[in-house]
């Protein structure tokens, strides 16, 4: 049986509403040469990907605040043919962790949690004793990985896993650990379905409603959900096929979100974005902590820290990045924070070219040099 301990629990979680973000959706101004020309390799790029290598997405591509490149490539639904737009709604995949580490760093820094409190503050029967929220988010927990153990506790494999599900059936059957708490870096998803549970137990709310009004609502990302089983009522709904064009089944894994499960728009993904470099979800302070680097046991230019991997770069400053894969889904959201560029791509199509972005950085990268020549 699952308890919670009630003193670190507020049942009620109000938040101020933040007006939606007014954000200038046109591609590069036609006006600028060195802009436009951006936005034409841009554009020739995934133009040749498409043809190539038949790839199904949305790209948004933007420096400084600014939108320079919004492109999308074939269909939501390649049954019925309806073409993507930039509000279509993907399946983030694991690019949802982004979101879930941002939503447990807005209750600490609200003074529902800290990032030192064990599971056990909020489920005293989690039989993983040691494991606080800062290894959760970082991937240092050392838990076991729902995707191997769930198949073998779950008999009725018609019937979706969800969260309190994993929580219940690790109380009660505790899967092997994988490792000692905070001894390593391990990529888990277990991490960020208890994460999700803990959001659920400080805020009185599932995960998707919290998710929904706390912070999709509140920036405006109005192609921004969590799944369930009332998705496909959802407008602007993409379908992820394989590369024979059949859609990509769902499983009983699927009912299970916080690690994945957040469906969201290249748009929407840009404004998540936006909020961050605002500080209108989280301080730029907490920011900087979520991006300090925590997988430190073997020297390596890639990390982990709050949600966030990251990529050092040859002047030291760092890539701050997800990728995502579930199912057909491929996602990328990459966030070089010092220019402030992003690059976010969302394919659902099964096919890794979504990843190859080389080509985008070198472009990007070279703008500031033409925006001199410009000048």
């Amino acid at each position: 049986m699952l308890v919670a301990e009630t003193s670190k629990i507020n049942k009620v979680v109000s938040l101020p509403t933040i007006p939606p973000a007014s954000i200038k959706w046109s591609p590069a101004d036609s006006a600028n040469p060195a802009l436009q020309y951006m936005s034409n390799k841009i554009d020739s790029i995934y133009k040749a990907k498409r043809l190539l290598n038949n790839f199904n997405g949305c790209v948004l591509v933007a420096k400084q605040g600014k939108p320079i490149y919004i492109g999308c490539f074939g269909y939501a639904n390649q049954y019925t043919k309806d073409t993507l737009t930039a509000q279509s709604s993907f399946q983030l995949a694991s690019v949802s962790k982004t979101l879930t580490a941002t939503a447990i760093l807005m209750l600490k820094e609200q003074g529902k949690l800290s990032l030192d409190d064990s599971v056990q503050v909020y489920y005293p029967d989690f039989p993983y004793h040691g494991v606080r929220v800062r290894d959760l988010l970082s991937h240092r927990s050392g838990l076991p990985n729902y995707l191997y153990f769930g198949s073998s506790y779950w008999t009725d494999k018609n019937l979706m896993l969800t969260n309190w599900h994993i929580m219940d059936i690790m109380a009660r059957k505790k899967p092997k650990a994988a490792a000692r708490p905070n001894t390593g870096f391990s990529y888990c998803n277990t991490n960020y379905v208890v994460l999700a549970a803990i959001i659920e137990r400080i805020s009185g709310m599932s995960y998707k409603d919290f998710m929904e009004t706390q912070v999709f609502y509140r920036l405006g990302m109005r192609n921004s959900f969590v799944f369930d089983y009332t998705y496909s009522s959802r407008p602007n709904l993409t379908y992820g096929f394989d590369k024979r064009n059949n859609i990509d089944a769902f499983t009983m894994y699927d009912g299970v979100t916080g690690d994945k499960g957040v469906y969201s728009s290249v748009e929407d993904l840009f404004i998540f974005d936006q909020a961050l470099y605002s500080g209108s979800l989280i301080s730029q302070a907490t920011q900087n902590e979520a991006y300090t680097p925590l997988s430190f046991e073997r020297p390596s230019r890639k990390n982990y820290g709050f949600g966030w991997r990251m990529m050092q770069q040859p002047d030291n400053s760092y890539l701050t990045y997800h990728n995502g894969w579930w199912h057909s889904y491929h996602t990328l959201f990459h966030r070089f924070t010092q220019q402030q560029t992003t690059i976010i791509a969302l394919s659902n199509r099964h096919d890794r070219v979504v990843y190859d972005v080389d080509d985008i950085y070198r472009i990007v990268n070279s703008v500031d040099v033409l925006l001199e020549a410009d000048e």
